[in-house]
């Protein structure tokens, strides 16, 4: 089925070409992008969205230039781009936030929890190394030395990252235009996050709803501006309506 929306989109692109109907094309890239997010081509959804995105870039505030910069996010955060998921994600979130549409920032404000939550590990694993290392060199020797200063500053790193995934959760909670949001339905992946000293308590039932339909397949959208009326757009791990 997916393989079908995605050709039948193909073949209409000429024919958007052909009447310069730019909001049309990039509503159809926009599709692709999320369908082959969903078949697990990241890098060709990758391709797509970076051109979408360069297309919007000097175009006026828009629901469909938000959602691009939400779904070239995601991308980027599956890849492990995480410095360039922050920008696209954190401007996606500016967009929605100035364009008034709380269910759509929130889910702006969960991808960006993950995208830090998603960096725990990596952390995790280097002070880990880091902790054993010291372990084999002796005491008050300039390697020691060298190693305790690394592994602090891994440290802090480790839990200002923890911090800011918590706060992205905590501000979507609190922004959450229903109580149905605001609701614990789905787990969130604490795995990471347990592993940090400072929340170690910490239970799903302190973070908000994750927003997580994973089950769904992504909306065709194909021939249906974005903003004209109750649309919504699913991503890998997001649910968003583009109103």
């Amino acid at each position: 089925r997916l393989r079908t929306v995605t050709g039948v989109q193909t073949c209409a692109l000429p024919i958007y070409a052909s009447l310069r109907d730019q909001t049309s094309l990039l509503h159809i890239q926009l599709n692709q992008s999320q369908i082959l997010i969903r078949q697990g081509n990241l890098q060709p959804a990758l391709t797509i969205l970076t051109a979408a995105q360069t297309t919007m870039e000097n175009q006026p505030h828009s629901i469909l230039k938000a959602a691009i910069n939400l779904e070239l996010g995601t991308v980027q955060r599956l890849l492990g781009e995480y410095s360039e998921a922050q920008k696209s994600l954190q401007h996606s979130e500016h967009l929605f936030a100035e364009l008034n549409t709380p269910f759509n920032r929130t889910t702006a404000l969960m991808a960006l929890g993950d995208n830090a939550r998603d960096q725990l590990p990596r952390l995790n694993q280097r002070f880990r190394s880091i902790q054993e290392q010291i372990a084999l060199v002796p005491p008050n020797s300039r390697g020691s030395s060298d190693m305790v200063t690394r592994s602090a500053e891994v440290a802090t790193q480790r839990q200002e990252t923890s911090e800011r995934a918590l706060s992205f959760y905590d501000q979507a909670s609190e922004i959450a235009p229903t109580p149905t949001l605001r609701s614990v339905d789905d787990e969130v992946d604490l795995s990471a996050l347990d592993e940090f000293h400072g929340i170690d308590a910490m239970t799903v039932g302190d973070l908000p709803h994750h927003l997580v339909d994973r089950e769904s397949e992504p909306l065709e959208v194909f021939g249906s501006p974005l903003g004209g009326g109750n649309t919504e757009a699913r991503s890998e791990g997001h649910t968003s309506e583009l109103q």
